[in-house]
């Protein structure tokens, strides 16, 4: 039923609004809340949460990302944004993080989330961020760097940041992720304009001296190599999508087409 569901919604809801999202530089208004329906935030979260209860199925969540991707690339990266925060919350948050995080991305309206590892130039290197997190003598974290491609920006209620973290004996922890609001109090956001994805409301980020508690980080045994390979996961799977939407575009104009006669 589900695959029925979202090709369809991606046909009759997401297709007809992509161009004009395009040209516009702007999702369509009320298209987000409308993918709550579809459910897909619900499906791995527990039902004592408010979830459905199913656990994590990576072959569902990529058969359902194709197909939203086969409507329009940057709508559905835009829907997608808070399952990526729901399954890495679940997979390397805290209990309390996880009881946090779910009613917050489980409500009425559409909630904006989204992860911020990338980083502003060439060869972007998730296992050497410039973006630090220095353990203080407190306990809390300090952090600095600057991030690209964050989506929602300072809408975003629950931001994952990635940083190059410190302990408080200058030991290096290696890349860790933060829990914190977009509206966070030492974060600037600036509108990025990338081609293909212009509807898609993507920001560089600021980080000046944040300062978070130490609950906001993700458990010690989070997998910066898991998360890489599974990061690639969503990126494939959209662009498979779009580029089955290409093939249903081009082969009909290609064999209806005349030139020169033929």
């Amino acid at each position: 039923m589900t695959p029925d569901v979202v090709q369809r919604f991606a046909r009759d809801e997401i297709a007809p609004a992509a161009r004009p999202a395009d040209e516009a530089g702007e999702l369509p208004e009320g298209l987000l809340r409308k993918t709550l329906d579809l459910g897909l935030n619900y499906m791995p979260v527990t039902e004592a949460l408010g979830g459905a209860g199913a656990g994590r199925s990576p072959i569902s969540n990529v058969l359902s990302m194709e197909d939203l991707a086969q409507g329009d690339m940057s709508i559905a990266a835009a829907a997608l944004a808070p399952l990526s925060v729901i399954n890495g919350v679940l997979d390397w948050g805290t209990d309390a993080q996880i009881e946090s995080v779910a009613p917050t991305l489980l409500a009425d309206d559409f909630v904006p989330a989204a992860m911020a590892a990338m980083e502003p130039g060439i060869g972007f290197d998730i296992y050497q961020l410039k973006t630090t997190a220095i353990e203080q003598a407190d306990g809390s974290y300090l952090l600095k760097g600057t991030k690209s491609m964050v989506a929602f920006g300072s809408e975003a209620r629950v931001l994952v940041v990635f940083a190059a973290t410190t302990s408080v004996g200058g030991e290096n922890l290696g890349t860790q992720g933060f829990l914190l609001d977009g509206n966070t109090v030492g974060l600037s956001f600036e509108r990025e304009d990338y081609m293909g994805l212009r509807p898609l409301p993507l920001y560089s980020m600021v980080i000046e001296n944040v300062s978070l508690t130490a609950s906001a980080k993700l458990q010690d045994d989070f997998d910066v190599k898991q998360f890489h390979i599974l990061s690639r996961i969503p990126s494939a799977a959209v662009a498979v999508g779009t580029c089955q939407a290409v093939l249903d575009c081009v082969v009909p104009y290609a064999n209806d087409r005349v030139a020169f006669g033929q």
